[in-house]
């Protein structure tokens, strides 16, 4: 099918009227109308269930960023002919929730075939290339074609990093614009100041942990997870540490202190050598009492806050900190969380920086001069694409 004739959604902004929106891909259980918090089935085993609250966070932020007064979900999974009529007559756009995307392996499902019925615009806001280095991607055909029909359907993609632009660019779609991620916006707040302390006045650190991994996320999967957890325990013994866990089922079992599960994961630990002779003991003892798990995106808004410094390996561990106000510092271990970093100005670097420097210049006032004097213009910079975009929005 060719390109059907797509809405223009300028008229919103000039109408002043609140548009009905359909997300695709979406993750997690909105409530309250632009709140999320983990769907009713990962309720029901929600150990086994995989979750990831990274993915709930961009969700999340996104819906706070837009103003509209309707939401649904785009189905790409078993789409039909009268589907994709109600969404034309009753939806005024589309949008993909931001997330690492951009990769060789992505499954789109039905996406092409909904997509080339459409008549709403399509807007991406926020996504990101996904490889353990700064690499060459070649996409699928499938995914190019999905690239190319949002191309289309919208002023810009908005990607995450110059990473990511050059990947859509390289694979021939020219529209890529960088706008970072919509978690750092979330506050609304265009004159954010971070509470910054010196450094030996930081007591209370979260740490966003990321010992599940895989070689699309790191070269040396072996010598990641080793530096991770001496990292960690650097932290843990000058620090009052919170780890800060993101979906994995081994520290589910743990933090619900659920007894087959958890022993089952004291098991999986041993044998990976999470759990060995030498750390055991301080390991166990963070588990049983340092844990932090958020089943709601804004139960995380709360505990961040109330933290001096966040530190670790998670992008959405960082971000959302530095929203609300709390300084932060991220492991550069891969192409996504590279490029957010050097997007935002945020101070990073990679784990042996952290584990040599001294906790005075890990934690320095200082390195976040740049973040300050760049952050009004990246959240314009954000908010323009949208308004461009003929989005209303809150920013």
């Amino acid at each position: 099918m060719g390109l059907p004739t797509v809405v223009d959604t300028s008229r919103l902004i000039k109408e002043g009227r609140k548009p009905r929106i359909l997300v695709m891909i979406p993750s997690g259980k909105v409530y309250q109308h632009d709140k999320v918090m983990i769907y009713d089935q990962v309720r029901d085993n929600y150990i086994a269930k995989y979750f990831n609250t990274g993915d709930m966070m961009v969700y999340d932020s996104t819906l706070k960023l837009l103003d509209f007064r309707g939401l649904d979900v785009l189905t790409i999974a078993n789409p039909t002919e009268d589907l994709v009529e109600r969404y034309n007559r009753d939806f005024d756009y589309v949008f993909l929730r931001a997330s690492n995307f951009i990769h060789e392996h992505m499954n789109w499902e039905k996406a092409v075939w909904v997509l080339d019925r459409l008549k709403i615009p399509v807007f991406a806001l926020g996504v990101g290339a996904q490889a353990e280095a700064r690499r060459k991607i070649v996409l699928s055909d499938e995914s190019k074609r999905v690239w190319q029909m949002i191309a289309e359907r919208s002023t810009a993609i908005g990607v995450r990093g110059s990473f990511s632009a050059e990947v859509l660019n390289d694979n021939g779609i020219k529209s890529a614009e960088v706008v970072g991620c919509p978690s750092l916006f979330r506050a609304r707040n265009r004159d954010l100041k971070l509470r910054l302390k010196q450094p030996e006045h930081i007591k209370k650190v979260a740490f966003s942990l990321r010992r599940e991994t895989s070689s699309y996320y790191a070269e040396d999967m072996k010598l990641f997870v080793a530096r991770q957890k001496s990292l960690l325990l650097r932290m843990h013994r000058a620090l009052d540490v919170l780890v800060t866990i993101h979906g994995e089922p081994e520290e589910k079992a743990f933090f619900v202190n659920s007894g087959p599960a958890k022993q089952k994961a004291i098991e999986y630990f041993e044998n990976s050598g999470w759990f060995d002779e030498l750390t055991r003991a301080e390991i166990s003892d963070i588990y049983e009492s340092r844990l932090f798990l958020n089943d709601r995106v804004e139960d995380y808004d709360n505990m961040i806050a109330r933290q001096d410094f966040a530190i670790g390996y998670r992008v959405h561990g960082v971000l959302p900190a530095l929203a609300q106000g709390t300084p932060a510092a991220l492991v550069d271990y891969d192409t996504r969380s590279g490029e957010l970093a050097e997007t935002f100005s945020i101070p990073h670097a990679k784990d042996k920086y952290f584990l040599d420097e001294p906790m005075e210049k890990i934690f320095g006032a200082s390195q976040f001069d740049a973040f300050h004097k760049n952050f009004s213009t990246n959240y314009d910079r954000f908010k323009n694409l949208m308004t461009r975009s003929g989005i209303p929005n809150r920013m």
